[in-house]
């Protein structure tokens, strides 16, 4: 499924695709559609999407450039999400949704806001063994969970990804998230005032990540996690290794708490 639209005009077709597959956001050139997939109140969990590739989208102005679901709970598994960009949500978005992703790569997306990979606002969503590489937004590279969120992300993989600002690999913002046996590593902020290049909480958040490894992320501060503006996360069982905090004034290579924190 592409958003890349047949115009007949050479110049309007995505530059460098691979088999059809537009692999990077940054190849999108001429006119895309706006999102490529979705899904209303109406979708229950009968409603299943499996074993599409998802790609092109260009919702600049709007959330999810690759899916969009606003409410209902429909099903999404084996499904790739490459290339697609959006406000917040490159890869896909959902709002105020139950949804549940499983087996799903998000790869080459990116956001002018939140969320590369993915941006979930007001929801519970459930996603298990979900793959975030090489997305890249303002706020949360790979991921962005805000909003009062409760959602749930399990044994997926979030390498490789940059921000900004805030969260490379997952940006969590007044929202309270389960990460439970989940990899972050590799992931980066791409100036000198980056935070959480593994995971960044910030405002009264309170998340609860069990079981998690961060290894190898970098930021300004918190290379591997930064828990920010009266944050109240609970980190159980978890290995911090090779994490750095870089440039100028920076804390915190492995984790930084900060602004009545704990």
């Amino acid at each position: 499924l592409t958003g890349d639209l047949e115009t007949g005009n050479p110049d309007d077709e995505d530059a460098g695709k691979v088999n059809g597959v537009t692999v990077s956001a940054d190849q999108i050139q001429g006119t895309n559609s706006t999102c490529v997939v979705t899904a209303d109140s109406g979708c229950g969990p009968t409603t299943v999407l499996d074993g599409f590739t998802i790609t092109a989208g260009n919702n600049v102005t709007g959330n999810g450039g690759g899916m969009y679901i606003e409410g209902g709970s429909p099903t999404v598994t084996n499904c790739a999400f490459y290339g697609n960009s959006g406000d917040n949500g490159g890869g896909g978005a959902t709002s105020n949704s139950h949804a549940v992703m499983e087996d799903c790569v998000f790869s080459g997306n990116s956001a002018s806001g939140d969320g590369g990979g993915m941006y979930d606002k007001g929801g519970d969503l459930i996603l298990r063994r979900c793959t975030f590489s090489g997305n890249f937004a303002h706020d949360g590279g790979g991921m962005a969970i805000v909003g009062e969120s409760t959602t749930k992300v399990y044994d997926c993989t979030f390498s490789g990804n940059s921000a900004e600002l805030y969260g490379s690999g997952m940006y969590n913002y007044e929202s309270s998230p389960t990460v439970e046996n989940c990899s972050f590593s590799g992931n980066s902020g791409i100036n000198l005032s980056s935070y959480g290049g593994g995971m960044c909480n910030y405002d009264g958040s309170s998340p609860t990540v069990t079981n998690c490894t961060f290894l190898e992320n970098i930021a300004n501060c918190g290379g591997g996690m930064i828990n920010w503006k009266n944050d109240n996360s609970t980190v159980t069982n978890c290995t911090f290794l090779r994490n750095s905090a870089i440039g100028a004034n920076s804390y915190g290579g492995g984790m930084y708490n900060y602004n009545n924190s704990s």
